[in-house]
């Protein structure tokens, strides 16, 4: 599913308060971070695989299309797109999921 900026900023507007800190936080930025190097992405990749998170966060991007988009944006084949994706849904989106349980 292919939106534009103002749809992406108004279904970001429309979650949670919990969610949002979630996503920004000082925690899942740094292992989105740390992710990217452990896999030697580029700078600018991290940023891509930032945008897919969010993405899949919002719900634009349906979390089945997770590891093929990681694979096309972040030019890496399907078996690291889906082993950062594993990284990425223990060390992220758990904790999204915890905090939100939380509250």
């Amino acid at each position: 599913m292919k939106l534009t900026s103002e749809q992406i900023k108004e279904r970001f507007e429309k979650l949670p308060e919990e969610m949002k800190e979630a996503i920004f936080s000082v925690d899942s930025g740094e292992a989105i971070i740390s992710i990217g190097k452990k896999y030697k992405l580029a700078v600018d990749k991290i940023g891509e695989l930032a945008d897919e998170i969010g993405l899949v966060t919002i719900g634009a991007t349906l979390s089945h299309d997770f590891v093929s988009n990681l694979s096309r944006r972040l030019e890496v084949d399907k078996e690291t797109a889906r082993k950062i994706a594993q990284e990425i849904n223990e060390q992220v989106f758990a904790k999204i999921r915890e905090r939100l349980k939380k509250n």
